[in-house]
């Protein structure tokens, strides 16, 4: 019933407005603004049931929250990857320095280091490049015989006990370090 007073009013001053215009001239533009008005307010009944403004303004924002909320989250994920690597990186190089530290213990001059950390930060491998201290210079050790069983110093030997030590630090396999 409301909405039948409503039409009615609306027709009533749009009807009086046309009068109230003077010449002929704007009489044309207000009539066709009057029609299109009361096209609309006979059809907000049918638009109210279809379009109703409110659920579709809130249907608007919703949709614009949750793409806010998905850039947001791809932002973050992009960001927390960016410092997992940086701190994977850190962590390595830490790693290194503390590796070229134990081969310098054992009279070892270290050429290059390379670490390799999973991501989750656990020590993949140890790749380690070193030269004995004082290279180029002959170095004789003392070898003794002992009566059937022969106990020499091996090459090796020294290469093996870093392998052992790096291993027992940082508690991986000796297989997962590479020494040159």
């Amino acid at each position: 019933m409301t909405y039948i007073r409503g039409f009615l009013v609306l027709f009533m001053l749009l009807t009086l407005l046309l009068y109230l215009v003077p010449g002929d001239g704007f009489r044309r533009y207000i009539r066709f603004f009057a029609e299109i008005l009361l096209t609309l307010g006979f059809l907000s009944p049918v638009l109210s049931l279809l379009f109703d403004s409110e659920e579709f303004l809130k249907k608007i924002e919703y949709e614009a929250f949750a793409e806010g909320l998905s850039e947001l989250a791809k932002d973050t994920q992009k960001i927390e990857f960016l410092q997992n690597s940086y701190y994977i990186e850190e962590y390595e190089r830490a790693i290194e320095m503390d590796v070229t530290a134990i081969a310098e213990q054992h009279d070892f001059m270290v050429k290059d280091v390379e670490v390799h950390l999973t991501d989750t930060y656990v020590l993949d491998a140890v790749s380690l490049t070193v030269e004995e201290s004082g290279a180029g210079e002959i170095i004789i050790e003392k070898i003794e015989a002992k009566g059937a069983g022969t106990d020499s110093i091996k090459e090796g030997e020294r290469y093996s006990e870093l392998r052992s030590e790096l291993s027992q630090y940082y508690r991986i396999d000796e297989e997962q370090i590479e020494i040159k």
